[in-house]
């Protein structure tokens, strides 16, 4: 060993925020005050449930963003075929959910197609609005969460015509697991999965499918990191499964990666090993 070597300093650990100093952060309420750093490990970790509402609205601004009697207009002015389509969607992606109100969440889904016309109302949106409402609770502290991430984090282009933001991500997705993983890669060329099949897991932000507890988190990450949690998690899950999915072949594959991947991962292994980097 070197003198250099024998002489490395190794990187300080950095520590998530105790309930203590989270209480202090939300008190005085400057968001720049944080070291990302500590915000990230911390959310990695998990962040305390019943501070859990607050710590995503100080994150999205909401409390700040909401404009007296916007939300109140927007509702006012409902599209009768918008609103119907939102009332199926619904019914059909959330059936039995009764920790969600689903008035309330159709209520907010209006008041955002109405506030963003370009975008409208988009599949997928209820899951992203529905994780939020899980959480938040207040309506229209949600529909200003639901523009803080549809704005500030530019989800918005996930959904606009010709998705130009889900193609991107999509084509960075591919590019890591056909560097990293080249034998799950050549196994779903050899059977035909094309990466447009995992795009539910893009317009839903992970939420597709998978228990309230784990789509809590994966926001809880999306809040801090953005888009990279969804990219990594999907590589990270494919990496634990690959010996699993080289097995696999035909329906069975395409049936496993967009229906049962994410669960069994999460049921299977700690979030902090889904989410690493």
């Amino acid at each position: 060993m070197s003198q250099t070597d024998s002489y490395c300093i190794l990187p300080a650990k950095v520590y998530e925020y105790s309930s203590e100093e989270w209480e202090k952060i939300l008190q005085i309420g400057v968001i720049h005050n944080f070291d990302q750093d500590r915000l990230k490990v911390s959310m990695k970790s998990g962040i305390p449930d019943n501070l859990r509402k607050e710590i995503w609205l100080f994150l999205t601004r909401s409390r700040l963003a909401a404009a007296p009697n916007v939300y109140l207009r927007l509702l006012s002015e409902p599209d009768d075929s918008v609103m119907s389509r939102i009332q199926r969607d619904l019914h059909r992606t959330f059936p039995s959910m009764k920790e969600l109100n689903l008035q309330s969440l159709c209520n907010i889904l209006i008041a955002y197609s109405q506030f963003d016309m370009e975008v409208g109302y988009c599949q997928g949106m209820g899951f992203v609005a529905g994780v939020l409402l899980l959480v938040i609770e207040e309506e229209e502290l949600v529909f200003w969460s639901l523009v803080y991430i549809m704005y500030d984090k530019n989800w918005r282009a996930v959904y606009l015509n010709n998705t130009p933001k889900l193609n991107q991500l999509l084509t960075e997705l591919e590019s890591n697991i056909k560097q990293g993983l080249p034998k799950v890669y050549k196994r779903m060329c050899k059977e035909g999965v094309q990466m447009v099949m995992l795009s539910q897991y893009f317009i839903t932000i992970l939420a597709y499918k998978v228990k309230n507890r784990f789509a809590v988190r994966v926001m809880d990450m999306f809040l801090c990191i953005g888009e990279q949690v969804i990219i990594k998690s999907l590589y990270t899950m494919l990496r634990l499964k690959q010996e699993k999915i080289l097995k696999l072949k035909n329906e069975y594959l395409f049936r496993y990666l967009i229906e049962t991947l994410v669960s069994e991962c999460y049921d299977e292994y700690h979030t902090t090993t889904l989410f690493a980097d």
